[in-house]
């Protein structure tokens, strides 16, 4: 049965739709993926979405950028019922603007065998005109839990000594689980340290 369930997982995640995805209730910003999949729970839809605006800013005398993240869980089997909402952003941001999911590396996975899948979501966000370390995030839920991984990524300049770094910010350097992901079964976490390190180093697709 747990291989069936794999195999689900494998045949029924696609970016195709046989509905509208921007007609699912409450979705913010534009739709930028959706991936749809089934597992025990039924037929599901995962919604990734994203806004930028701008506009002027009187302290900075300027024009600002804002740029807002948003991902989205919906059960489908009978209508469209919203299951979670992930909500991020860089506001106010007058040199680069980065607040873009790391979309390649979305995964579904069913690590634990129970047939409820666990959806990764792994993005950064930043303002700066440097090549500094990334703030990174993963948000992973299993049904309702929410678990998350954050801190900051290496430089992306590999010319940059970290030796050379500030203690404060050389202590935030990689990634910290939250007490939830440290409770949680050790695939989780193997695979959370796993997805942080593919993300170390790379600036987001888009």
């Amino acid at each position: 049965m747990r291989h069936f369930l794999i195999a689900l997982l494998t045949v029924f995640i696609s970016n195709t739709f046989a509905f509208d995805a921007s007609k699912l209730p409450g979705i913010e910003g534009k739709i930028i993926k959706t991936i749809e999949f089934s597992d025990s729970t039924g037929k599901n839809v995962i919604v990734l979405a994203d806004k930028e605006t701008r506009k002027y800013n009187s302290y900075y005398g300027d024009d600002v950028t804002n740029r807002e993240l948003f991902a989205y869980l919906f059960n489908i089997n009978n209508g469209a019922k919203k299951i979670w909402r992930i909500y991020d952003f860089e506001k106010d941001c007058i040199d680069d603007c980065i607040a873009h999911f790391y979309l390649s590396m979305v995964a579904i996975t069913d690590l634990d065998k129970d047939g409820i899948s666990e959806i990764w979501i792994p993005y950064a966000t930043v303002c700066t005109s440097e090549a500094v370390p990334l703030p990174m995030k993963i948000i992973m839920y299993e049904g309702n839990q929410k678990y998350a991984m954050r801190g900051l990524s290496h430089y992306l300049d590999p010319t940059v000594k970290e030796s050379n770094m500030h203690p404060d910010l050389k202590r935030r350097i990689g990634g910290k689980m939250d007490e939830a992901l440290l409770s949680a079964p050790q695939s989780f976490r193997n695979y959370a340290q796993q997805l942080w390190n593919k993300m170390d180093g790379k600036i987001p697709e888009r």
